[in-house]
């Protein structure tokens, strides 16, 4: 008795609750993705915009500035003290308020960035047919190319990096490579039955989260390569994925809003939150407190609060008499003689 009541004591304490707080009208500018840096969201699409976001609940009136001298970009993340646009076959930086910085050429279609959290100089850019290039990031926005994988064909998709481990997804395959070493060593390529559109790595080694366009897969890597371990579906269009606390969030940009999924050794359950009141839902943005959700759907940004609830007193059983060693013993006769 007394170890269920311990059980529950832990689920009530691990619930995880969301509310939506308020929405910024990004239209005529369709958005894709949200990075943030500071107090500031910044967002690629067919105009680059950033936003005071210092008010999560009242970020409707927050400031709001175009970068016009961005435009049709693929993808943002913050690394230090810069946000990084993907554009064609560019990476633009821009600093605190959205101004202007280098623009390098990178000399292939840009896909995909990412940037491994606890690290502010290095920026991982996946290009086409999935070639990975690594670069040195200076203080002053200049990048260096550190590293580079060959192209291995296949249609881009998406790029995760944890522990200097990186994760790419592309229509025919996902694979991972170790960028400790140099060059950069092929860990494993699992063949897709079909088109991988994102990929999240909670940690490493793992689980690994990939999403083709109506489910998500979870794999476990703790034997070195990829072993599939649940999978939730019933989607249209996956655009985005994250696990942040116990959570999977995806963003489908098939059907209005966006859900979360409890997560559960390490099968999700039901969604234990969906909010559909808003437009499809293509990019995901956490603060680095796991305290808010940024989501961009589309022409709009709207801005969710992770919120712990406060457990109630669960009871302990306490026995009334302890019982002695051969209490104990006479008990454990009397149970195998029935």
């Amino acid at each position: 008795m007394k170890r269920k009541l311990m059980l529950l004591s832990w689920l009530v304490a691990s619930v995880t609750g969301i509310t939506f707080l308020d929405s910024h009208d990004t239209s005529p500018d369709s958005i894709n993705a949200v990075a943030l840096m500071g107090a500031e969201a910044f967002m690629s699409g067919n105009e680059a915009l950033v936003i005071d976001t210092t008010s999560p609940a009242s970020i409707s009136t927050a400031s709001k500035s175009a970068m016009n001298f961005i435009s049709n970009s693929v993808d943002v993340v913050v690394c230090g003290t810069f946000a990084f646009f993907g554009l064609s076959t560019k990476v633009r930086a821009v600093s605190a308020g959205g101004s202007a910085q280098r623009q390098e050429n990178i000399g292939t279609n840009v896909v995909a960035l990412a940037q491994e959290s606890g690290t502010n100089d290095l920026l991982y850019v996946l290009c086409d047919s999935c070639e990975i290039h690594l670069y040195d990031v200076d203080p002053s926005s200049k990048l260096s190319l550190k590293e580079q994988t060959s192209a291995m064909g296949g249609t881009s998709t998406d790029i995760e990096v944890k522990s200097s481990i990186v994760y790419i997804s592309c229509t025919t395959f996902t694979a991972a490579f170790d960028f400790s070493t140099s060059p950069p060593t092929g860990l494993w390529k699992l063949a897709a039955t079909t088109a991988a559109q994102a990929v999240f790595a909670e940690d490493n080694p793992g689980p690994l989260y990939v999403a083709d366009k109506t489910v998500v897969r979870i794999y476990d890597l703790s034997s070195g390569s990829p072993t599939e371990a649940a999978s939730v579906g019933g989607f249209t269009d996956i655009q985005d994925i994250f696990v942040v606390r116990d959570l999977l969030l995806v963003a489908d940009m098939g059907t209005p809003g966006f859900s979360a999924y409890k997560i559960t050794s390490p099968t999700p359950s039901t969604p234990v939150f969906e909010y559909s009141d808003m437009g499809c839902s293509s990019g995901l943005g956490i603060t680095t407190d796991s305290n808010y959700i940024y989501v961009a759907c589309d022409d709009s940004l709207n801005v969710y609060s992770i919120d712990t609830l406060t457990p109630t007193a669960v009871p302990t059983a306490v026995p009334t008499a302890v019982p002695t060693r051969s209490e104990e013993r006479r008990v454990g006769k009397e149970c195998r003689s029935r």
